[in-house]
């Protein structure tokens, strides 16, 4: 787990209202991107959520994103997202 800067809190959270505002699925996938990207350089030090997912989280994590990637429109791109999002926490949350 890592605390967020100030301007890092303020930088995820602009990157979170234009995912919440975007018009398609592509860009939806963009700004998730981007923001796992930028999570992602948060915690270089320390192991990846993934690693600490058992295996059978792991393979509800790698069939919920195949299927984030493969959907056709914003409603489904989201609710992926937010499974993803909800699992991930679920094994390790984030400090705000």
């Amino acid at each position: 787990m890592f605390q967020m800067s100030e301007s890092q809190k303020r930088q995820f959270d602009h990157m979170l209202s234009l995912l919440k505002n975007a018009s398609s699925p592509e860009e939806v996938r963009y700004y998730f991107t981007d923001i796992q990207q930028f999570l992602d350089t948060m915690h270089t030090d320390e192991r990846t959520r993934l690693d600490h997912m058992e295996s059978k989280d792991l393979e509800k994590y790698e069939y919920m994103l195949k299927k984030m990637m493969e959907a056709s429109t914003k409603k489904e791109v989201l609710y992926y997202e937010k499974e993803i999002h909800d699992l991930i926490n679920k094994i390790s949350p984030i400090n705000y």
